[in-house]
Order: C-alpha cells, then sequence, then structure tokens
C-alpha cells in the first residue's frame, strides 16, 4: 500500500515500473528473441553524451544506438523519446482515418 507520508520512497508502481525497464526484463526479452524498441529519452541522453566526454545528442544517440545493437539483445530500434512520441501521434492518425473511412463506407462495428 502506498502512503503519502513523504517523498522519499518508492512506492509499488514505481517499483513495477523499475522491475518492467530493467536490465534482467531486457535479458529475458533477448532470450525469448522479442523485438524490442529502445526509446531514450532527453536525460537519459545528455548523461550518455557527458559519460562519453561531451558528446552532441546526436553523436550520443548514434554511439549508444551502435552499442545497443552490436549487443544483439533483439533490439530493433533505438529512438529518441521525443521521435517515438511523433511515430505514435501518426500511428493514431492513420488508425482514426481508417476507422473513419470504415465508418463512412458503412463497414458494421467500426465506431469512429
Amino acid at each position: 500500500s502506498d502512503c503519502l507520508a513523504c517523498s522519499g520512497c518508492v512506492t509499488s508502481a514505481e517499483t513495477v515500473l523499475l522491475a518492467e525497464q530493467s536490465f534482467p526484463k531486457l535479458a529475458a526479452l533477448a532470450a525469448d528473441r522479442a523485438a524490442v524498441d529502445v526509446l531514450v529519452d532527453k536525460a537519459a541522453l545528455a548523461a550518455v553524451a557527458d559519460a562519453l566526454g561531451g558528446l552532441g545528442p546526436a553523436a550520443a544517440l548514434a554511439a549508444l544506438r551502435g552499442a545497443i545493437l552490436a549487443a544483439d539483445l533483439g533490439v530493433r530500434r533505438v529512438l529518441r523519446a521525443a521521435d517515438a512520441l511523433e511515430l505514435q501521434l501518426l500511428e493514431t492518425l492513420a488508425e482514426f482515418e481508417a476507422r473513419v473511412a470504415a465508418h463512412d463506407a458503412g463497414a458494421p462495428h467500426s465506431a469512429p
């Protein structure tokens, strides 16, 4: 049970999130040969850039992408989180347009 006494502990929801986004979870997915997309947010990319000697964000992403893909963990893509959000919005738009077109064509069970 989550308490609100302070903000210093990890809540049960955060524990689940950390467990699902950990290296052991990635290794388990790799063992199952599941395709995985890795998203890197701005803060993580800045930390990688700093750790690699102050590289720019694009160079840090390229270095990180190369290292992750070379590790053969079943990772399909390494994307900036902002790019992934844009892809998600495009996919959502395409799905919406398809549903509207199906609805306009009179297809059953295709609510817009």
